[in-house]
């Protein structure tokens, strides 16, 4: 079994090998394949500007966006919120609680430092399990 720093080193390869053949990893923009779904509620965990194919697929669906850094609130508030339904969490998902060094590199952020990227500021986020951040509604029948 890897470790969890030698899965990153073998995704970095990966990585790097695809960028070399501009391979494109898990999706694909040439085809939409969430056209069509009813899709009500979705959580967005890293939120920053937005996910584009699920803001253009599902204009009409409940956003839970979870986003620990603040330089991404505003631009939410304002951009995303106004817009369409749903409600910012300020905190980030996680398998564990408490509150921890996080690391904003200008384009992206995230609690694992990047060979690829360079730090731009280190910040202490909260981080919660996703259902502790978002509790079910009771229903009632």
């Amino acid at each position: 079994m890897l470790t969890y720093k030698q899965k990153l080193n073998v995704l970095r390869f990966i990585r790097k090998i695809f960028n070399i053949f501009d391979f494109q990893i898990f999706y694909s923009k040439k085809i939409n394949y969430l056209k069509g779904l009813n899709i009500r509620n979705i959580i967005d965990v890293g939120v920053a500007t937005g996910t584009k194919e699920l803001l253009y697929n599902f204009p009409n669906a409940y956003y839970h966006l979870i986003e620990p850094n603040p330089t991404f609130h505003e631009y939410i508030y304002k951009n995303l919120l106004k817009k369409f339904k749903g409600k910012l969490y300020k905190i980030a998902a996680g398998n564990k609680s408490g509150t921890f060094e996080f690391y904003d590199f200008g384009t992206t952020s995230g609690f694992l430092k990047r060979q690829d990227y360079k730090i731009t500021k280190k910040i202490k986020v909260k981080l919660d399990k996703l259902d502790n951040i978002i509790k079910p509604k009771k229903k009632h029948y």
